[in-house]
């Protein structure tokens, strides 16, 4: 806040040495160089008057409005809040939006209480859980640091306690296959069988991609590959990758 004012008030300063005019010589003495007129602010022997009162007021409005509702509402962030590496999100980590950035900054007025001391907001943050003050409670927002952004908020205090019994189970474990009941399976590798269904024992299928006849050897539970030139049945060798004579 103090950086974002500022700004403010710098601009505001630097227009008052170029826009103010210096009061009549004696004129504090009937009240000062605004007394009776409107559109009017003195400070000191200077004041402001008329159109440039306008201005100036209409960059006040359009300053507070546009960093504190438009651009915290649709960034989450403020020149002041950039700097310091926090940012303004809603519970899912997200920026609030225009309308409740306008109710947090409406809110917001009573943490400045009394008049710009910022008392009621510090005993909030310090005694809310996830340290929010007043504004952000209305707004439900969060000032959470730069990392957190786009992240749900979780803070300590506001979450249900874990029960004490684990969840049930999603999936629960099911009783093994007996091995009789268990179907065929094609070895590892190579590329696996056809994908048509095994074929009854004992006939073999012939493999159009292997170009071969396959059959399944409950006694290995494993398939089998029919070499024509040996004239042999042959099994697959996991570790040798290749298929290798077998005593039938």
């Amino acid at each position: 806040m103090a950086i974002d004012i500022g700004i403010l008030w710098a601009f505001s300063a630097t227009f008052w040495v170029f826009a103010s005019r210096e009061a009549p010589t004696g004129l504090s003495r009937f009240g000062g160089p605004c007394e009776g007129r409107g559109l009017c602010t003195n400070v000191n022997d200077r004041y402001v008057q008329g159109w440039p009162m306008v201005a100036l007021t209409l960059v006040w409005v359009a300053y507070l409005v546009g960093v504190f509702v438009v651009q915290r509402g649709l960034t989450g962030r403020t020149v002041g809040t950039m700097l310091t590496g926090v940012v303004v999100v809603g519970d899912d980590g997200r920026p609030l939006g225009v309308g409740k950035g306008l109710l947090r900054s409406v809110a917001g007025v009573v943490d400045y209480l009394p008049c710009c001391l910022p008392i009621v907001g510090v005993v909030t943050i310090l005694a809310s859980p996830g340290h929010r003050r007043v504004g952000d409670m209305a707004a439900d927002s969060y000032v959470v640091d730069d990392e957190w952004f786009g992240r749900p908020i979780e803070p300590p205090g506001l979450l249900p306690p874990p029960t004490t019994a684990p969840p049930p189970d999603r999936y629960p474990a099911q009783p093994p296959i007996p091995p009789a009941a268990r179907p065929p399976v094609a070895p590892a590798a190579p590329a696996a069988p056809p994908a048509s269904p095994a074929p009854p024992e004992p006939g073999p299928v012939w493999d159009p991609d292997r170009r071969a006849y396959l059959q399944w050897d409950p006694a290995r539970a494993q398939w089998l590959q029919f070499d024509q030139a040996t004239g042999e049945w042959q099994q697959y060798d996991p570790t040798t990758g290749r298929w290798r004579g077998v005593d039938r």
